[in-house]
């Protein structure tokens, strides 16, 4: 996912921590909001894309969720969208599923977000 938004123009600092559900781990990436998008005079803006992994066992082995939301403060206007990504199954190629998951629920949401505006 760092990847995807350096390629988009996109610095932005990250974490990992545990999530609340047991297994869970939340990846979190922060960035100011580019003055294109927030326009003249709007102050402080910032977005915030938070990434929640979590496993699930099932009687055909494990299944990864994830669940994408976006936070954006854009001057006085704040905005929080959620959207739940597909579960993968845990085999070949997870990774890049996962990744691919949660691209396109980052441009969902920000689709949403520029929609509301």
């Amino acid at each position: 996912m760092l990847e995807h938004l350096r390629e988009n123009g996109v610095t932005a600092f990250h974490n990992l921590e545990e999530g609340s559900a047991d297994g869970s781990m939340q990846l979190t990436f922060r960035w100011v909001a580019p003055e294109t998008t927030v326009g003249s005079g709007a102050g402080n803006s910032s977005i915030e894309l938070c990434l929640l992994l979590h496993v699930k066992e099932t009687s055909d082995g494990l299944l990864f969720g994830n669940t994408a939301s976006i936070k954006t403060a854009l001057g006085q206007i704040q905005r929080h969208l959620e959207v739940e990504c597909p579960e993968v199954r845990d085999e070949i190629g997870l990774e890049t599923r996962l990744t691919e998951n949660s691209i396109a629920a980052l441009e969902h949401l920000a689709l949403e977000l520029a929609r509301a505006q």
